[in-house]
């Protein structure tokens, strides 16, 4: 490593960072422990859910970075809502933020940085997944792609939403970074390490399923997942002659009594609900013993989590406002399978491919381990935040000399 490196290095780790959280789940912990290695001065501060808010914050105690703060939220579902954070704890800082067009707390540290001596960086996934972005007809965009042009650098969940604010938003693209959502991969390999010293098949028998082909569903038993459409498919594949496939449902959510009563009112004998599990463990053996994890309905980072263990992912073909940010890693015929939304027959054709063709499964495994290591792992993650703050911390140096 070279002097002008090291220097550089070195004065990266002595920037002041912090995180301005709504609340902080389990799943977003990893990143920001990473970020706390990385950062000699780093915080993450975050409030509390509003009541009946399905996201819990992750038991952070024994983190010297986390600290809690006092929300206040607007009556009403969808409400504006704003964290209180004090002047001392982001002056001379690097804020990310969360960029929803209701936290308050955005436009307030907009508005006080320069008083601050402060940067932002607007953290989102870019848009309202179910409308898209459209800044000429929907006031909200305007206002959101507004905040974005006086932020210092926005960090963004996925490419799409890069492209999107460039064209209709009219952001200037070098202020614009990526880090694609992901997991704690580091962890999740860990936990594949230790199931392929037994191997698939031994997986398979802990599960009870070692005998025929394994399908599973993870995730919020929620009507956009539309887990009725995956057992209407499989409906008709256990009505096929010589079908001996299984099929895993892992969590919960308001339809699980709905859709076990669905299952039992059409004699699906092949099919079953293990509730929420939350033993990381217990869920990666689920998906490591699959051939398949299949969402018909919106994807989110449950396509990470499958590829971490080798396993591809069956969803519908939707416009831009329907899926999250998962889709941008999921490619037909490359680490998954993609049918005509709605389409039964389709969803329960593509069961049947993976089962039915072994050199078919093997290409997809390859697929999705390919796409994990090189768009989805932690470290692209980590990489993708670290550009977009030391791009907040240069623009702030910048305003400073003018």
């Amino acid at each position: 490593m070279s002097a002008t490196t090291r220097d550089s290095t070195a004065t990266e780790r002595r920037l002041r960072v912090r995180v301005v959280q709504r609340v902080l789940p389990e799943y977003r912990v990893p990143i920001f422990r990473r970020l706390a290695q990385e950062y000699d001065d780093f915080r993450v501060l975050y409030g509390k859910p509003y009541r009946g808010d399905s996201v819990r914050n992750a038991e952070v105690t024994k983190y010297s970075w986390a600290a809690p703060l006092r929300t206040w939220y607007a009556p009403g579902a969808s409400a504006p809502y704003y964290c209180a954070v004090k002047d001392d704890s982001v002056r001379g800082a690097v804020v990310v933020v969360n960029a929803e067009v209701g936290n308050l707390t955005w436009p307030w540290l907009l508005w006080s940085r320069t008083r601050q001596k402060a940067a932002v960086v607007a953290w989102s996934f870019g848009y309202e997944p179910s409308r898209g972005f459209d800044p000429k007809h929907r006031w909200k965009d305007r206002l959101r792609a507004w905040l974005y042009q006086r932020s210092d650098a926005v960090l963004l969940y996925w490419d799409r939403a890069r492209q999107l604010l460039v064209e209709r938003g009219g952001l200037a693209e070098r202020k614009l970074f990526v880090a694609p959502n992901t997991l704690d991969t580091d962890q999740q390999a860990k936990i594949r390490m230790g199931l392929e010293q037994g191997g698939r098949e031994r997986a398979r028998q802990r599960l009870g399923v070692d005998v025929g082909p394994v399908f599973s569903y993870v995730g919020r038993l929620v009507d956009d997942k539309e887990v009725d459409r995956l057992l209407a498919a499989w409906s008709l594949l256990e009505g096929s002659p010589g079908w001996n496939g299984n099929l895993l449902i892992v969590g919960d959510g308001p339809n699980y009594e709905e859709l076990r009563a669905m299952a039992a009112r059409k004699s699906l004998g092949r099919v079953r609900f293990l509730g929420e599990l939350r033993d990381p463990a217990r869920v990666g053996e689920v998906l490591f013993a699959s051939d398949a994890v299949v969402i018909p309905g919106r994807l989110g980072l449950a396509v990470v989590h499958a590829f971490c263990f080798g396993t591809p992912v069956i969803s519908t073909r939707r416009g831009e406002l329907f899926h999250g940010e998962g889709i941008g890693y999921l490619q037909d015929e490359a680490n998954g399978l993609l049918v005509e939304a709605g389409n039964i027959d389709a969803l329960a054709g593509a069961m049947q491919r993976v089962a039915g063709d072994a050199e078919l499964l093997r290409q997809l495994r390859q697929g999705a381990e390919r796409t994990l290591r090189e768009q989805a792992s932690l470290d692209v993650m980590i990489r993708g935040i670290k550009a977009a703050i030391q791009h907040a911390a240069d623009a702030r140096e910048r305003r400073a000399e003018r």
